[in-house]
């Protein structure tokens, strides 16, 4: 998946034209990080798409889950969640092959 980010201090913003380009895409006001549109339009606008002091790229990452944080500089740090190596699998139930033992009522 392709996610966003801002390498600057200044707060995270599309230049015009590239909020235009961005919207006729389809995207929504409230910009995702990670949406094709948004992706679209850096991809085919490069450095104009970027508003006043930002520098926005692209990255890259495993899986679905991510989460951006503004250090107390204001940079943003992209971080992402743990990717299982493996994943577990359901393993077959096994039928109990042994009867079940009922009590011995012959002492009655």
């Amino acid at each position: 998946m392709k996610v966003v980010i801002n390498k600057t201090t200044a707060p995270f913003s599309l230049s015009g034209p590239a909020m235009t380009h961005y919207l006729t895409l389809g995207g929504n006001i409230e910009i995702e990080r990670h949406s094709p549109q948004l992706i679209e339009t850096l991809e085919t606008m490069g450095a104009t798409a970027c508003g006043l002091g930002c520098e926005l790229v692209i990255l890259e990452i495993l899986g679905e889950q991510y989460g951006i944080v503004v250090d107390e500089n204001g940079y943003e740090q992209l971080v992402v969640a743990e990717t299982p190596v493996a994943k577990p699998v359901k393993q077959k139930e096994t039928v109990n092959e042994t009867p079940a033992s009922t009590p011995d009522n012959s002492d009655m």
